[in-house]
């Protein structure tokens, strides 16, 4: 018998079956075959419409500019430079969800080098991996019967199926690395939970501190966790493990902050300092409000059925929930409102598309909603007897009629998209070929992307969006004006004559429009003089202008790049001017 039976004996013998087997369990009529067949079709269904999802997003054009940064620091570290950004640099801490680097330098081996290729790869493995264990999570970690956890998984996969998380699986970003370790971390805790001894206290310990190294805000669910079984368990022995867990993700948080000092001269990923604490100014601040709260809206919007059910479990019956429900699950409630929270009204959402700072709230909503369907199932086993097992069953299948009625006009969408994808056959990863791509390709954003890239490598490039720059000058410096990979430009605000006085950079890319504050401290400096500025108007680019340092040893050859343009008409630039950024 579980400990959940123990402490509510009244409701375990209510679910106890031992008067008369219920009616879901009893009814073996046609009407129930046939909402099984319906349940297990629904199944099939949203796993297909969330893999040919997956596979129409398969592309090169699919990949997020900050997925090639993970793939840099890995073909540094296979190189054997370590973790560092630059070719045979210091470490640096620029990578916020460190571990992913993991299934970042095995995507880039598994596609010999080619960077598009191996950033595509690792969030599609991961995305997989999300999902699979997800499946497990509900399926084998949660409470209630088999029709129970059914509707439970179905909920969820239909959920991930009508909404943006499976552009995730082609974005190349860690999104999914974070959502299969919090899957792992809830299949740990939860196995701790129904059997507490020692190994498995230290396993959680470890596994909850390392959270850190994943995002650090999700070490809000490994010190959650812990602290809520020591705070709310009844048992004095598990009170004690529970302590003993505790204790070992601190010393694994004190052992990681100890490790990033020791390594990166940085107790905190570069990231944090720059977007957490005010550094770039109030115009990108401004730039993006409303756009955290939009995503919020969005992210509700998809996931509206578990927000629904954990809403009605925490709010019209919080006295029971806070009295009866087994710690784990407020644990996991409070850390994921907790990173909703500081998604929404602290972090700054550059980089945010498809709700990407929302998205690890997914794991955790769906294992609160699969728990509380299987309370509600032991509340209500009386009432429910007396229902008539066909009725469930044709009300079974009205709601997987709904379900389909939904998500059958995407399916036909996507499988629109598939034939296409499969006839034209384009699953080329050339970066260097894409990089040569004018309209709406990047040399629409960037002027001259592709030959500026074929100069010597010892031409050294500044600028604030350095992914897909990266990837294609693999072995030149780049200057990361964000200090998302400077440690000198993250500890402290932007320094225009540390740049221009001790980098020099031959060229740079004037940043972007949102960071006004650098771009203004930039050309004000008088160590600018020694530059030709060529506006984003003038090269009849979209976002970003560029400005070539005079005394370079390759001022000849950009300066002839710079020449080789035809003067923008007053028309032209107002046309630029037009774009949204």
């Amino acid at each position: 018998m579980s400990k959940e039976a123990v402490a509510h004996p009244d409701e375990s013998a209510a679910s106890s079956g031992d008067d008369e087997p219920s009616p879901s369990s009893a009814d073996r009529g046609p009407v129930a075959q046939i909402a099984a067949s319906w349940a297990r079709i629904s199944l099939l269904l949203a796993l297909t419409a969330i893999a040919v999802r997956a596979f129409n997003l398969f592309e090169i054009t699919s990949l997020w500019d900050d997925a090639y940064i993970f793939q840099r620091y890995a073909q540094n570290l296979l190189a054997g430079h370590g973790l560092s950004w630059h070719p045979a640099g210091e470490p640096t801490y620029g990578l916020t969800a460190l571990l992913y680097i993991i299934p970042a330098t095995l995507g880039r081996v598994v596609a010999g080098g080619n960077p598009s290729l191996g950033a595509i790869l690792a969030s599609t493995v991961c995305g997989a991996a999300f999902v699979g264990l997800t499946l497990r999570l509900l399926w084998t970690h949660t409470d209630g019967s088999v029709k129970t956890r059914a509707a439970a998984t179905l909920l969820f996969l239909f959920c991930v199926a009508w909404s943006a998380t499976p552009d995730h699986f082609a974005s190349g970003m860690d999104t999914h690395f974070a959502l299969s370790y919090l899957a792992i971390l809830l299949i740990v805790a939860h196995r701790f939970e129904q059997v507490p001894n020692r190994r498995r206290a230290v396993v959680l310990g470890i596994v909850g501190g390392l959270a850190f190294w994943v995002r650090p805000e999700l070490t809000s669910f490994g010190l959650a966790i812990p602290a809520a079984m020591l705070a709310f368990e009844s048992h004095r022995d598990q009170r004690k493990l529970s302590a003993l867990a505790l204790a070992i993700v601190g010393a694994v948080l004190g052992l990681i902050a100890l490790t990033n000092w020791a390594y990166f001269a940085s107790v905190l990923p570069l990231p944090f300092y720059g977007k957490s604490m005010g550094r770039y100014g109030g115009a990108l601040r401004q730039a993006y409000q409303g756009v955290a709260g939009q995503g919020l809206v969005e992210f509700i919007g998809y996931y509206w059925p578990l927000f629904l059910i954990v809403g009605l479990e925490t709010t019209s019956r919080r006295r029971f929930f806070w009295r009866h429900a087994p710690p784990l699950d407020k644990a996991v409630l409070a850390a994921t409102l907790v990173c909703l929270s500081y998604y929404w009204l602290l972090a700054l959402p550059i980089m945010g598309m498809s709700q990407r700072f929302y998205q690890p709230a997914v794991v955790g909503l769906a294992f609160l909603a699969a728990r509380t369907l299987g309370r509600w199932e032991k509340q209500l086993s009386g009432p429910l007897r007396s229902l008539s097992p066909a009725g469930w069953s044709i009300a079974t299948c009205a709601a997987l009629l709904a379900l389909w009625a939904t998500l059958m006009p995407k399916l036909v969408e996507e499988g629109k998209i598939f034939s296409t994808k499969i006839s034209s056959r384009r699953f080329v990863f050339d970066p260097m070929r894409e990089a040569a791509k004018k309209k709406d390709g990047p040399r629409s954003y960037w002027f001259k992307l592709d030959e500026f890239a074929k100069l010597p490598d010892d031409l050294v490039i500044a600028t604030t969006e350095v992914g897909f720059l990266s990837a294609i000058n693999p072995h030149k410096r780049i200057i990361d004006l964000a200090g998302l990979n400077d440690r000198a430009f993250a500890h402290r605000p932007f320094d225009p004559e540390l740049l221009l006085g001790r980098y020099r950079p031959d060229l740079i890319y004037m940043p972007h429009e949102d960071y006004k504050t650098i771009t203004e401290a930039l050309v004000s400096s008088p160590q600018f003089a020694n530059y030709r500025h060529l506006s984003k108007y003038h090269t009849r680019t979209r976002k970003f202008g560029v400005a070539i340092r005079l005394d370079s040893p390759h001022f000849e050859a950009m300066n002839a790049l710079c020449d080789r343009r035809s003067s923008p008409s007053a028309a032209a630039i107002d046309k630029l001017r037009s774009y949204e950024p």
